[in-house]
């Protein structure tokens, strides 16, 4: 990775810890970040077909905003092969 790149990234992350820490503040059970979302309605992901469909409503959420054409265009995706985000293998 060169320079340029590593310092995009960074900037990214920093950005991306910031909006966690500024949701974690509205809650007392987060004291520093909050990444997933409150909700009343838990999915368990007890079956691989579930968490593969999980995974794919993610990895759809920016084409159904309109911001790219296919998930894999989306560099802060798991789905993107450049991202340094990873699905790992159950």
């Amino acid at each position: 990775m060169n320079q340029e790149k590593a310092e995009k990234t960074g900037l990214a992350n920093q950005w991306m810890i910031e909006i966690f820490q500024a949701y974690a503040k509205r809650y007392k059970q987060n004291t520093n970040y909050m990444f997933w979302q409150k909700t009343n309605f838990p999915v368990e992901l007890s079956y691989p077909a579930i968490l593969d469909q999980k995974i794919d409503y993610i990895h759809r959420n920016p084409v159904a905003a309109g911001y790219v054409i296919e998930p894999e265009a989306w560099y802060y995706s798991s789905a993107c092969p450049l991202s340094p985000l990873k699905v790992s293998e159950l």
